[in-house]
């Protein structure tokens, strides 16, 4: 009985650090592809909120499997995917860091957060949901 559940648990661990170890190749490759933003929402840091749908991030950006990014005229660059990370790199110093909130087949959910150093009370968090164009 002993032995029996030894194994099993020994199951269950292996398992458990599969399914772990596998969420990074699954997000990095379920995000290549096309995508077209379907909502995109702005919160500043005083409580007002811009509804910036078709304003910005209105173009399709599409994410190779070679690790690059291109949005229609706007911009295009390299991207990595950590886990729930996924920072674009277009060519600048900066970078664009985004939290992964959802993605699946068909949707993408992305979350970032700007902090205005002149200006902190007009920082703001964006909230950009995608469906697969």
């Amino acid at each position: 009985m002993k032995k029996a559940f030894s194994i099993l648990t020994l199951f269950v661990v292996i398992a458990s650090m599969a399914s772990l170890t596998s969420c990074t190749k699954d997000n990095e490759s379920g995000i290549v592809g096309t995508w077209k933003c379907t909502s995109a929402v702005i919160t500043y840091d005083d409580g007002e909120v811009f509804d910036a749908t078709g304003w910005i991030f209105n173009d399709d950006v599409e994410f190779k499997a070679d690790g690059t990014f291109y949005m229609e005229d706007e911009y295009e660059g390299d991207y990595t995917v950590s886990g729930s990370t996924l920072v674009l790199y277009a060519g600048t110093a900066d970078e664009e860091v985004y939290t992964i909130k959802k993605l699946t087949g068909s949707a993408l959910e992305l979350e970032a957060r700007e902090i205005d150093e002149e200006d902190p009370d007009f920082s703001c968090t964006y909230y950009l949901k995608f469906t697969r164009a």
